[in-house]
Parts: structure tokens; sequence; C-alpha cells
């Protein structure tokens, strides 16, 4: 009954049905064993239980659909291991018992302590993305790994900046805000058992990225000078980013043409809310001096329309990289 009560338990397990057949299986050689143990002719025994099959095939016996023996494989299955003299019928003794229990404590206990994790929840993570001046993020994508387990999930900010997943499993993870105009934002969280844990997260802005590749065939600085029609490229909701609208190409410095070298030059400014670069750095001390030079006079010059944050200019990072090279 206890085993007929696991089965409609775990109806949808096909290891289930497969236990409940051998524990049958096993059941009709326990009664056998039993009878045979009693003293009873194990030949005179099967001749019985053949005449009872017999009979029990007969449509006229209304008991016949009941008996489960009648089977052609159960009855094979059972004559041949009753005629079977080097079978082991005995009882187990009391210290058999306790050792085959011992073995599958031994064995059950491991596999449970493997299960333990994946039903081990930590509850909810909530939290909340804004800008820089704190206004919400709306649409920011939050994607959450754990490199252990190789658990990954993702979600998105609603309208009011607002996050949450759903019954994290506990651990260790790495956490990415995506959100275009902004700089990715990466942050470890640790969750432990049965925690709700809430955060707020402030997203820095985006740098703008330039590049420009300089020849000797380049016309000079001065007359390569061009206005871009100024235009609002809109990123999200709330940040419209950087425009070029100034750019001054690199004069090719004439030692360094004739002297072969060629290279580039990694600079790092800040846009200002006026637009003007300020604060212009070689980021690559190993660059030639004199391309270095020439990138940093010309980028200098360069105007930007400024980025809007919530309609407000705000400062961002700009990288520019400028590549000389003696290749037309």
């Amino acid at each position: 009954m206890l085993a007929e009560a696991v089965r409609a338990l775990y109806w949808f397990h096909p290891l289930a049905w497969l236990a409940i057949r051998n524990l049958r299986r096993e059941s009709e050689h326990a009664c056998d064993d039993a009878v045979l143990a009693a003293g009873q002719d194990s030949t005179c025994y099967a001749g019985e239980l053949l005449h009872l099959v017999r009979g029990a095939q007969s449509p006229s016996r209304y008991l016949s659909t009941a008996l489960a023996v009648a089977r052609p494989s159960n009855l094979t299955r059972r004559i041949t291991a009753m005629l079977d003299p080097t079978l082991n019928r005995r009882r187990p003794t009391r210290r058999a018992t306790l050792i085959s229990t011992a073995c599958t404590v031994l064995l059950l206990l491991p596999i449970a302590a493997l299960r333990a994790p994946a039903q081990n929840t930590a509850g909810h993570l909530s939290g909340s993305i804004v800008d820089p001046r704190g206004a919400a993020v709306a649409s920011a994508t939050i994607i959450l790994s754990n490199a252990a387990t190789h658990y990954r999930d993702m979600t998105a900010t609603d309208a009011s900046g607002n996050f949450r997943f759903e019954a994290l499993p506990a651990g260790d993870y790495d956490m990415r805000v995506l959100k275009p105009g902004f700089a990715e934002l990466t942050r470890p969280v640790v969750l432990n058992t049965g925690e709700d844990q809430v955060l707020k997260l402030a997203l820095a802005m985006g740098a703008v990225l330039e590049h420009v590749q300089v020849s000797p065939s380049t016309p000079p600085a001065v007359p390569q000078a061009q206005t871009m029609a100024p235009k609002r490229i809109p990123v999200g909701r709330s940040v419209q980013a950087a425009a070029l609208t100034l750019r001054v190409v690199p004069t090719y410095p004439q030692a360094a043409k004739a002297a072969g070298i060629e290279g580039a030059v990694a600079l790092e400014a800040v846009i200002g809310r006026d637009g003007v670069p300020e604060s212009l750095q070689v980021m690559n001390p190993a660059a030639d001096p004199d391309l270095a030079r020439a990138a940093v006079e010309a980028v200098s010059q360069w105007r930007y329309r400024p980025t809007l944050l919530n309609g407000e200019p705000v400062e961002v990072l700009t990288k520019i990289e400028v590549t000389f090279t003696l290749q037309p």
C-alpha cells in the first residue's frame, strides 16, 4: 500500500513504475520461498501452481482476469526459480538486514546533499537603476550570472527604474547593467539563503568614441577643418548622445614622415557642458612624441554638441584614437 501511494504521488516518473513492477516480482519470489522453506516439495508446488493457472485461464472462472500469476512470463519465471536448487531461500539474518540498511543510507545521503543546493533559494533580489542625477532609468537590461553553477537570468527595469528577480538560488553572482548612452555597470552580488536583498545602482554616462586615420596625403589641418550639421542622436528615453560638430584632421609631422615613423595615439578627454574637450591626455606614453603632439593640437580644436541628460548638458568621457600611417 505504501508503494502504491508513492506511485500515485510520482505517477509522472518512469522509475516509480519500474520500482513497483520490481517490488511485485520480488513479492512473488518471497511467497514462493516461504512455501518451499516450510517443507513443500518444489515439483509438487510447481504442479499445483500450473494447475491453478490452467483453471484461471478458463472463461468460466470469474476470477481469471484478476490473477496476475496467469501471465506466461510471470509463470515461467516463478517455476524456473522454484526448480533451481542453488537458490538461497533462507530469510536474511538481522546482521544482513542492518548492513543493507546502512548501505542504503550511505548511498542516499550523498544524493540528497547533491540535490540540496538546487532546492536552496535565496528569496528575492530587487532594486532600482538611476542616472547620475538620481532620475529613474527605464528599460535597462540587468543580467545575473553564476560562473560556478552556470546559472543565468535576465530582466529589465520598468518605467520607474525598478527591477526584481524571483526565487534565485543562493550563491555568488556577477551583475551587469546595460543601457545605451550609459557606461556598463558591473558588480558582484552575494545571495544568502532566505535573503530578500534590495539594491540601488547609479549608472555613469557612457564614453564617446572617435577614430581618425592620418596619412601623408591628408590635406593640412586648417583647410580640412569641417563643420558638420548639428543633430541630436536619441539614446533610450533620457539621453541624447554627443555629436561632433567640428573636426580638425591632424597633419602628419614632417620629421616623423621622413623617419618613416607610424603608429597610433590614444587620447582621452572630457567633453564639457559647452562641447569643448577638456583635460586632454595621451593614454599611451610610448607613442612617438611628434605624432602625439600633432594629435593633441588637432583634437583640442574639436567641438561637440554636448550630451543631454533629461534635457540638461552633462560632462562625458571621450576616447579618441588617431592612427598615423604612411600608406595612402
